[in-house]
């Protein structure tokens, strides 16, 4: 799971990478700079953002089949 993790870190940071150059844009802030790179930008958040929602999705989905078969015991070893 600690993998599950570190994709999501991965991809909030690629949202974010996309989507405060887009604001800054939004307020007339660097503008001239996200426009030659908009497509960047846009890029980064939308693989950002579908990378979340099926994480997101996955997480649910082993969850509800762990709820349903019952959660495994540990074994000592």
């Amino acid at each position: 799971m600690k993998h599950l993790k570190t994709l999501d870190n991965i991809f909030f940071v690629m949202s974010l990478f996309g989507i405060i150059p887009l604001i800054l844009a939004a307020f007339d802030i660097y503008r001239q700079q996200v426009q030659d790179y908009k497509i960047v930008f846009l890029f980064s958040l939308y693989i950002g953002v579908i990378g979340s929602f099926i994480l997101k999705k996955y997480k649910t989905k082993k969850y509800e089949q762990l709820m349903r078969k019952g959660v495994p015991e540990s074994t000592n070893d």
